[in-house]
């Protein structure tokens, strides 16, 4: 017995205008009813391919799946109404991909494959030892990519292509593949890594961020930064560099029945830097200023954009300016030199100095990364810091890369910190 794995949003349809509904539990609520009304917009993403996917669920020896990271119900309310004949037992819904939990569905199959629009999906295929095949409408310049960096089998962009593709798979032509995906890293002894621990007076913030709407206190400036954090930080990495660049904001359905919007990522860039650049003045720093984002918890191929690394260009432009006007007397260079090369699981089932070692793993510096010889100041940028590991992890990775003058400085810069952490309580909110 074989099976594949299909993606549902992007992959089989076109669910774009549910997104914002998604988003929130009062839009999860009633995005199914919208579905069924024809309130939302739905529709194929390739002609003919939901006709194609209820051939296969008849092939002798293959079965079909769903794995989707948006809720169960919403995957079957779309299956029943687009008469996608996968049977409810063989959907699986909030996946959070790439780091899908273990089945034991999988261990009945000789072979596997995974079909996905994202990189999220190839990378989930990877971790299981599952071919891939990444099915979407690209450029000649994103295959190119997409096949160095994130290496599917195959890499369709029609129904044909597709088709031809999953032939090979159930003829036994197309199998996993495993590579090595450090091979354009630098290479480090990570077992005997020495932990490198930024002081928590070194690692500044924006602004504190109160995750558990529960302790409020009625404190508009804590309401405020939630929703800063929640509307338009957090989802940032939705957006294309192109998007961010043009002041697109996240829409969000709420309570009152309402699709509102968060702020602009690119709005909130000057109020920040101003922030970053008086805490660097208190700093007494001076000289060259590298900021090295903290990368996000896959290769960043799995997100549209990397937020942070555009927020540091930004803010290296603001400095630029500054400077000249002497107003700081420091200069702001972009370090982004530690990179994601494989998914790193959810901080929850690890803890300690074990859960440094996961990030210590799955992070390196590029090969090509450069040596700074002069003296310098490294702030390690992240967007919200909870408990510092990620952050620690990179400044573990720079301290022992040899790219910086063994003296070097390390801080550490967020837009905001957690100050109470429950992602049960803030998600119930909305």
């Amino acid at each position: 017995m074989k099976a594949i794995i299909f993606d549902l949003d992007e992959t089989i349809l076109s669910t774009k205008q549910c997104k914002p509904y998604l988003r929130t539990p009062a839009g999860r609520s009633v995005i199914c009813e919208r579905i069924i009304s024809g309130g939302v917009n739905v529709f194929e993403k390739f002609d003919g391919i939901i006709d194609y996917i209820n051939l296969l669920t008849n092939e002798d020896g293959l079965d079909v799946y769903i794995f989707s990271d948006s809720p169960k119900n919403y995957c079957l309310t779309l299956l029943d109404f687009f008469k996608i004949n996968i049977h409810e037992n063989k959907v699986y819904g909030s996946q959070h991909k790439p780091c899908v939990d273990d089945y034991d569905l999988y261990d009945d199959y000789e072979e596997v494959l995974v079909i996905g629009d994202s990189a999220k999906d190839v990378y989930f295929a990877h971790m299981k030892s599952f071919s891939s095949i990444l099915l979407a409408r690209l450029n000649k310049k994103v295959v190119t990519f997409y096949n160095e960096w994130t290496k599917p089998n195959r890499i369709c962009t029609s129904l044909d292509e597709l088709k031809n593709a999953v032939n090979d798979f159930i003829a036994g032509r197309l199998s996993f593949i495993e590579h090595d995906f450090s091979v354009n890293h630098k290479n480090l002894n990570r077992a005997d890594l020495e932990v490198t621990l930024i002081p928590a007076e070194n690692i500044g913030y924006s602004n504190e961020y109160w995750s558990n709407p529960n302790e409020w206190g009625g404190v508009e400036q804590r309401i405020n930064i939630w929703f800063e954090v929640q509307r338009s930080i957090k989802v940032a990495k939705e957006l294309s560099d192109d998007e961010i660049e043009a002041k697109v904001a996240i829409g969000f359905y709420n309570k009152n029945g309402s699709i509102g919007e968060g702020k602009p990522f690119k709005n909130l860039m000057w109020a920040h830097y101003l922030i970053f650049k008086d805490w660097v003045k208190e700093k007494n720093i001076h000289g060259n200023v590298y900021l090295v984002p903290v990368p996000p918890s896959a290769p960043i191929e799995c997100n549209e954009s990397f937020p942070i690394n555009v927020l540091i260009n930004q803010w290296v432009k603001y400095g630029y300016y500054s400077k000249r006007e002497g107003d700081i007397d420091f200069t702001l260079i972009n370090g982004y030199i530690v990179d994601r090369f494989w998914p790193t699981p959810s901080s929850h089932v690890v803890g300690g100095r074990r859960e440094i070692d996961t990030h210590l793993s799955t992070m390196a510096v590029f090969k090509d990364a450069k040596v700074v010889p002069d003296k310098s100041t490294i702030i390690i940028i992240d967007d919200i810091i909870t408990s510092g590991t990620q952050m620690n992890a990179v400044a573990t990775i720079l301290a022992s890369s040899k790219l910086f003058p063994k003296d070097t400085q390390i801080l550490g810069y967020a837009l905001a910190k957690t100050t109470h952490h429950n992602e049960a309580d803030e998600d119930d909110w909305f």
